[in-house]
């Protein structure tokens, strides 16, 4: 053991380290993992002597397995970033300049956040609050709204509503989205109703706008599940709410891209801003 190279030994703990990450065992597994080439350099004493070595210096420093964890994390999450990055490329003609989406903040914001959400996604409703505070922290920001109703009929009720009130009056939206994003769930038409009149609009002119726009409102809800499609499951493996996308309003097929999937902090989403803005 005294004759072997710190690098050849390095090597294998790492090795061991990382397989222990995923297996939690220290079995000759985890030697096994290296090439053929170092396996041959020792013989099975050594080997065993070595998984020793390995299993008491791991239990002796439990950090480094969190710090193999994090390390593969960071590497998992630019690995999704980079595809998440050439598809919001392809597709930023639709993320970022579709007429029919909902906007929050300030319309002619020079940084573009894209989230997909649902109003009764619980996670979507606990980022309502902290999307309100970068839009006040950050009057550069505009904020676009993806309704992807994931949630059944109550969801697809409440996006069509919503898309017809921002249609119809944009000064109200404000007020009415804020609404559906606290009424109690299952949003039923009822309540629905109600947000919209205390937004200050007529429900019974939102109704005869459904009905007059019903192929226009399920054709951009198709496009939006559509587009989430193409984002999600190529990086997370399936559509699931919430997802954010920020850039340049005026993104170019070089601009800086950051996609993150799920509810995060406003300290968390701050810094997506903050990158972009760099």
């Amino acid at each position: 053991m005294k004759n072997m190279k710190k690098s050849t030994i390095f090597k294998i703990i790492s090795t061991s380290v990382l397989a222990s990450c995923f297996f939690i065992n220290f079995s000759s597994q985890a030697i096994a993992n290296t090439n053929k080439s170092t396996q041959e350099i020792f013989t099975p004493a050594q080997v065993v002597e070595m998984q020793k070595i390995i299993k008491q210096y791991v239990i002796a420093n439990p950090d480094i397995l969190i710090a193999a964890s994090k390390t593969l994390q960071n590497q998992e999450m630019a690995k999704m970033q980079k595809i998440a990055t050439n598809i919001v490329h392809k597709n930023a003609k639709q993320l970022f300049a579709n007429k029919q989406d909902m906007i929050l903040g300030n319309p002619q914001g020079k940084i573009s956040i894209v989230e997909f959400y649902d109003y009764q996604c619980h996670h979507c409703r606990d980022m309502s609050p902290i999307i309100e505070k970068i839009i006040k922290n950050n009057p550069d920001v505009k904020v676009i709204l993806k309704a992807v109703p994931l949630f059944g009929e109550s969801s697809k009720d409440a996006t069509i509503a919503a898309l017809s009130a921002y249609a119809t009056n944009k000064n109200n939206f404000v007020k009415f989205h804020q609404y559906l994003m606290t009424v109690k769930t299952p949003i039923d038409k009822n309540e629905i109703k109600k947000s919209l009149n205390k937004a200050g609009y007529s429900s019974f002119s939102i109704k005869r706008y459904i009905l007059k726009n019903k192929k226009i409102l399920q054709q951009y809800i198709n496009d939006n599940m559509k587009l989430a499609n193409q984002l999600l499951k190529p990086t997370i493996g399936g559509v699931a709410t919430p997802a954010f996308v920020v850039a340049r309003s005026n993104i170019n097929k070089n601009s800086v891209v950051k996609f993150r999937p799920g509810q995060m902090s406003y300290k968390d989403l701050q810094m997506m801003v903050d990158a972009i803005k760099k």
